[in-house]
């Protein structure tokens, strides 16, 4: 009986151990044993440097669970005191952002050495890059950091050095904020004024100290300036709905439409002469290109003054030093795209017809002659016209009157009298050209297009 049961005893004692040794190979496959949690759970806020959460930011990060670390890190050489390694007391740079934006008005202002901060100002256009400061750097949580001066640059005028860490432009943090990257040009669009003057709060590499930097940044743009004249008779003040256009264009080849490369609109000019100031890109200008600048006076939404002549404009930036003077001239009144034909096949018909409308009296057999003569010996009819207007009989049963000669011609060759821009345009051709009729009634007979 004895001998049973210490068997029985040594059986379950070796059940025992096999139970526990599978306990133990499953839990290395994989298994859960069930053991019980320690003490001294793993908690992420208990570790080194986490201290003083509340005091240093008060919206969660968006992209990582509350508590896990600090959104807002310590710049290097700052503790969270607000005492800087080199003894200034300064507030440590605090931005607040709402997740999922990317608005300066979502940052709160950084609390830098001073109060004296400019309020932002200008309405420069952010999707532009006006402003240039001539660094490479990169971006992160800490700020800018420069990893490169331009030599020349207004960087490089202000001071700055490399390993140099820009924190804020104008009182709003730069670089990546709260998992959101804020650009440094982005910034110095939205706050420099209109010559480039922006404020900025850097940390110096050497001290790890925080200042307040002012620097004037470089234009990215050349600058083009000039005024324009209004040639005709009625060159007084200008429409109110009237538009002045200038462009900066490429001729890209003879005969293709030209590429503007920047273009200025100047809405409601009171009078002229108009002052223009045209900013364009100095790397979208080669060295091998032609470039002009043209300008036009819209009213009520056509071209009624344009530049006649050519101002040529190098990749230097012709005309950026001294101003350029330009003359709109009146535009050439469009007509019927069909031309006029002349019957050559009723010369005699139509030479006899010209002289009873323009001089009044038919021609002499000698006259008649004389043309018939000129045309056998190559002279056209278009010619033959063209001294008939230019005629001083001509001018004279016009009064011997400028505007009398032009509405005269117009009704002849158009068929009807110029309307006030017709008009203007011609009186102010007439005079351009020293009131040669036949050169003014070559013109005409080009407009309409006389053949």
């Amino acid at each position: 009986m004895k001998r049973i049961s210490f068997a029985a005893i040594i059986c379950c004692l070796t059940s025992l151990y096999a139970i526990d040794t599978q306990a133990i190979d499953r839990s290395r496959t994989g298994g859960t044993p069930a053991q019980p949690a320690p003490a001294n759970k793993f908690d992420p806020t208990k570790l080194p440097g986490q201290d003083g959460l509340g005091s240093l930011g008060v919206s969660p990060d968006p992209f990582l669970p509350s508590g896990i670390y600090n959104p807002f890190p310590t710049l290097p050489g700052v503790n969270p005191s607000g005492t800087p390694s080199g003894g200034q007391n300064l507030a440590v740079p605090n931005p607040q952002s709402y997740p999922g934006t990317n608005s300066p008005e979502n940052r709160i202002r950084i609390q830098g050495p001073t109060q004296q901060y400019i309020p932002p100002g200008g309405t420069n256009d952010p999707t532009s890059s006006r402003w240039r400061l001539g660094i490479l750097s990169r971006d992160t949580e800490h700020g800018v950091k420069i990893y490169e001066i331009v030599n020349g640059s207004a960087a490089q005028r202000a001071g700055l050095e490399v390993e140099d860490l820009i924190v804020a432009v104008q009182g709003y943090q730069v670089g990546i904020v709260n998992g959101v990257i804020y650009e440094l040009s982005k910034e110095f669009e939205r706050h420099a004024d209109q010559n480039g003057n922006v404020s900025m709060l850097v940390q110096d590499h050497r001290t790890r100290s925080l200042m307040n930097l002012s620097v004037q940044l470089d234009s990215r743009f050349s600058t083009i300036r000039g005024s324009l004249t209004l040639n005709g008779s009625n060159s007084g003040d200008l429409d109110r709905n009237a538009i002045v256009t200038v462009e900066l264009q490429e001729i890209v080849r003879q005969g293709a439409a030209p590429l503007t490369i920047a273009r200025k609109e100047i809405s409601n000019p009171r009078q002229y002469p108009v002052n223009f100031e045209l900013q364009y890109d100095p790397a979208q200008v080669s060295s091998l290109g032609e470039y002009v600048l043209v300008a036009n006076l819209i009213r009520n939404g056509r071209a009624s003054h344009k530049t006649i002549q050519s101002y040529t404009v190098n990749n230097q930036g012709n005309g950026s030093g001294r101003p350029l003077a330009m003359r709109l001239d009146p535009v050439r009144p469009t007509y019927d795209d069909t031309p006029a034909h002349i019957d050559e096949s009723a010369r005699v018909a139509t030479i006899v017809r010209w002289f009873n409308e323009y001089l009044g009296r038919p021609p002499s057999d000698r006259e008649l002659s004389v043309w018939l003569s000129a045309l056998d010996r190559g002279y056209t009819l278009k010619q033959v016209q063209l001294e008939l207007l230019g005629h001083n009989q001509f001018f004279n049963r016009c009064d011997r009157d400028k505007e009398v000669y032009v509405r005269r011609v117009h009704e002849l060759l158009v068929g009807q009298q110029p309307n006030s821009d017709q008009l203007e345009y011609w009186i102010g051709r007439y005079d351009a050209l020293g009131g040669i009729r036949r050169d003014i009634a070559s013109e005409f007979q080009d407009a309409v297009g006389i053949r």
